[in-house]
């Protein structure tokens, strides 16, 4: 069979078609004719998804390059927009990628990648004195000069040792041999009276949630190097411990409301107990009240810092957003949320002033980049002027303030031009 020809149609001229044969084809030919046609956009739409999942399952497993406007633009497919006129401002662009790219390369890294003494800032210092000789004394080999005091030469020395070491420590005890009383030595000043030291909950809670070390694989590993710590020890020692980080958190939660500007995701999650509840009310006929289980990260960005929480069950982005502003100060305005365009990231009862992230819009469109290279050529030249123009402000360290009036006052013409933005006149 011949290969026919691949036209490309859009639904417009498809639907224009179909308008001018409907009064010339029967009732029954035109419903197959519109099926038909039909049939061929779904398929063409299922077969531009395929290839853009199977690309995004290749960039998971092998990695992907960056989104850079100068590898995108090189994609195979990406040269039928070549007869587009560059959007203003982007030749300037790719001059500073160039030049940025070529500093980055003709500067080294130092040093031979080992870390110096400075790098172990909590370890012990010890000082080991010459035994042999003082300053002053006479040098040994020319027998004439006078050594002096010079910079100690280091060394760093590691040992390997179980995560939670143990110390045991003998009493001396005298016994009254009249009265039988006893007389006990007292532990060393800093020895904690109860036999587990506190940084013992933190180092496990470090380690369980911190490096994902199950309690039972510890316990395995203490017992091999002969510091036996049971599993249901270490639960204890971590349970009695959470009341203080937990009011540490409540008090980051109050301090994040406050921020005037918050990002708020999700990330999906697997939770065994939670999953097994939502088995247990679907094997019982009922409804689990939510299928989906998330990991919310909400960054609230300060003057001073960053509070970064997290929150992980079945409440979407939103929902846990609005648990955090439900303590923010009554006095304050609104504050600017910053997120991906998903739904669920709006779906609690507050008010912010919403900032959908640019990024994850020009993602969607490097991903159909290949099925509309002219459009898409076209939107990511525009984007990398307004990013030049970004590049600018960060690198002279410009306010949120100066950087507003630098982009209207440099970048207002190409995006409300190109893109059809409506930007506020630059005020005196």
């Amino acid at each position: 069979m011949k290969h026919p020809e691949l036209v490309n149609a859009t639904q417009g001229e498809l639907d224009e078609i179909l308008a001018l044969v409907k009064t010339t084809l029967a009732a029954k030919q035109y419903k197959l004719l519109e099926g038909v046609l039909g049939t061929f956009v779904y398929v063409m739409r299922a077969l531009q998804n395929a290839r853009t999942s199977v690309r995004k399952f290749r960039n998971m497993l092998f990695g992907a390059s960056t989104e850079s406007q100068r590898n995108l633009l090189t994609l195979p497919g990406a040269s039928a927009a070549g007869d587009a006129a560059p959007a203003p401002g982007a030749q300037a662009a790719q001059a500073a990628q160039a030049a940025q790219d070529g500093a980055k390369a003709k500067v080294s890294a130092p040093g031979h990648g080992r870390n110096g003494a400075q790098a172990y800032s909590d370890s012990p210092i010890v000082q080991v004195a010459l035994l042999d000789r003082n300053p002053g004394d006479l040098c040994s080999e020319c027998n004439e000069g006078k050594v002096y005091n010079s910079p100690p030469r280091t060394l760093v020395k590691m040992v390997g040792h179980a995560p939670l070491t143990a110390t045991v420590y003998e009493l001396s005890r005298l016994r009254c041999r009249l009265c039988d009383a006893v007389f006990t030595a007292v532990l060393p000043p800093g020895v904690a009276a109860s036999k587990y030291d506190h940084s013992c909950a933190s180092m496990i809670a470090l380690l369980r949630y911190g490096s994902g070390m199950p309690f039972y694989r510890l316990q395995g590993l203490q017992e091999s190097l002969h510091v036996p710590l049971p599993d249901a020890t270490q639960w204890d020692l971590v349970l009695k411990a959470a009341p203080g980080p937990r009011a540490a958190f409540q008090e980051l939660i109050r301090q994040g409301a406050q921020a005037p500007l918050l990002h708020n995701d999700d990330t999906p999650a697997r939770v065994l107990s939670l999953m097994a509840e939502r088995t247990k009310a679907e094997q019982a006929g009922q409804t689990p009240k939510a299928r989906a289980i998330n990991t919310t990260g909400i960054v609230a960005v300060l003057q001073e810092h960053k509070v970064v929480l997290f929150f992980t069950g079945h409440a979407h982005a939103g929902e846990n957003l609005q648990k955090v502003l439900a303590h923010r100060a009554q006095e304050l305005q609104a504050p600017m949320q910053m997120s991906d365009a998903l739904a669920c990231n709006f779906t609690g009862e507050f008010k912010t002033i919403v900032s959908k992230c640019l990024t994850h819009g020009r993602r969607k469109v490097v991903d159909v980049l290949e099925h509309f290279p002219k459009p898409c050529h076209h939107v990511i030249e525009v984007l990398a002027h307004v990013y030049a123009q970004d590049a600018h402000c960060r690198e002279h360290k410009l306010t949120p303030e100066q950087r507003l009036l630098h982009h209207q006052a440099h970048g207002g013409d190409v995006e409300r031009d190109q893109l059809g933005l409506v930007l506020p006149p630059v005020s005196d």
